[in-house]
């Protein structure tokens, strides 16, 4: 079940008294008392609205909202807060709620904020924090507008149609080029350097693998995979 709402706080009665509240206005609630684990779940399920107080121990409130502002889609975030001075801080969130809890309050502002959300149109194509639009031609990496070349954005359309799916690269140069099979493969590897290194130049994580004689795939990099490839290189320093 997918969850629409994930609530982030140290105080058991507080949380509990949210998640009876909202799950009896029907909504899907989950509830983590740490702000690490809060992260990690919220980049796990994908809620709708994270509700995060601030003060929780772990990581700290800014990082968070930063770091789920930079994935697609991000979720609304409402601060929980006892002190309006907390306005002042540079937080990229939508909405606060002010101690002691109101829960008329609470429901006016999550039905405020899940009614402006808008939902992903079938025409949007994301995978972890990469988005693009068939309509607009626009592509993200996380909230980083990437420019591509009308081959490079049809290339990349083929590879986010099918994530984690090995795509041939003869089937890629017919789709992408009109090419049959025994066209040369340079013009595909060409193509994807150059996707890779525009969907990666502010340092972000490789999405697009090489299955050395089949083709690629759209997945994340392994860490583990990572560690072997570092220590293959290390030989050679």
């Amino acid at each position: 079940m997918d969850t629409d709402i994930l609530i982030v706080s140290s105080s058991e009665q507080i949380c509990q008294l949210m998640q009876m509240e909202l799950g009896v206005e029907g909504y899907s609630v989950l509830v983590k008392a740490d702000s690490t684990l809060g992260f990690m779940t919220a980049r796990k399920t994908q809620p709708r609205l994270l509700i995060l107080e601030l003060g929780t121990p772990g990581l700290p409130a800014i990082e968070i909202c930063n770091r789920l502002r930079a994935t697609a889609p991000a979720p609304k975030i409402i601060i929980l807060t006892d002190s309006d001075k907390d306005l002042s801080i540079n937080l990229p969130v939508d909405d606060f709620i002010f101690m002691p809890l109101s829960l008329t309050e609470l429901l006016l502002r999550v039905k405020k904020n899940l009614s402006q959300q808008p939902h992903q149109s079938a025409n949007v194509l994301c995978f972890e924090d990469l988005s693009l639009n068939l309509d607009s031609h626009e592509v993200y990496r996380g909230r980083r507008l990437v420019e591509l070349t009308p081959k490079e954005f049809a290339l990349l359309t083929h590879l986010l149609h099918s994530p984690r799916q090995v795509i041939p690269r003869d089937r890629l140069l017919e789709k992408v080029w009109d090419y049959d099979f025994n066209a040369n493969h340079n013009i595909l590897h060409v193509c994807i350097r150059s996707l890779r290194s525009k969907l990666e130049s502010a340092g972000e994580s490789r999405l697009i693998q090489t299955v050395r004689g089949v083709g690629y795939v759209l997945k994340p990099f392994s860490s583990a995979l990572r560690s072997v490839q570092t220590r293959a290189l290390a030989q050679f320093s």
